[in-house]
């Protein structure tokens, strides 16, 4: 902590250690350790004076907490109405994720293996035109023949 810090914080009748200081070319920053509020502190005519910075991260959380309170009362409007909710949502606050089953994972995990297979396939192919053919940067790179490959 800088001296002018320590003495920010002794001027604040702050307990020592809650503020960090970090110094700007127009004045310090000060971060509250306890709530994690920033300010900026500046030295006026009157002596140094500190504004908060804006905190865009309680805005987002104001407004993360109106959006879940809304999705709750659209979701009870749609019960109460008769209708299902739509697939893959819970009534629960906050929603839920439905996670896929061993089918879907085995279905995506072959495709997967194809693709990987596809890419070393084309990497050994252009090893390949590399090690033997010295004029290869001037003719169109061949992909290999797939078309024997058992099809999904």
């Amino acid at each position: 902590m800088t001296v002018l810090g320590l003495a920010l914080t002794q001027a604040c009748g702050a307990e020592a250690g809650r503020y960090t200081f970090q110094t700007l070319p127009d004045g310090l920053m000060r971060l509250d350790t306890a709530t994690g509020e920033m300010s900026l502190c500046t030295k006026r005519s009157v002596g140094w004076v500190c504004a908060a910075v804006a905190d865009d991260r309680a805005a987002l959380d104001a407004e993360v907490g109106r959006l879940e309170r809304e999705n709750a009362r659209l979701k009870s409007a749609l019960l109460a109405h008769g209708l299902r909710l739509p697939e893959g949502v819970t009534g629960e606050a906050g929603g839920g994720l439905e996670l896929p089953d061993a089918r879907q994972l085995d279905r995506l995990m072959g495709f997967f293996e194809r693709l990987w297979g596809r890419l070393l396939d084309m990497v050994r192919t252009l090893q390949n035109d590399w090690a033997t053919d010295k004029d290869f940067e001037e003719r169109e790179p061949r992909f290999p023949d797939r078309s024997h490959k058992e099809k999904t």
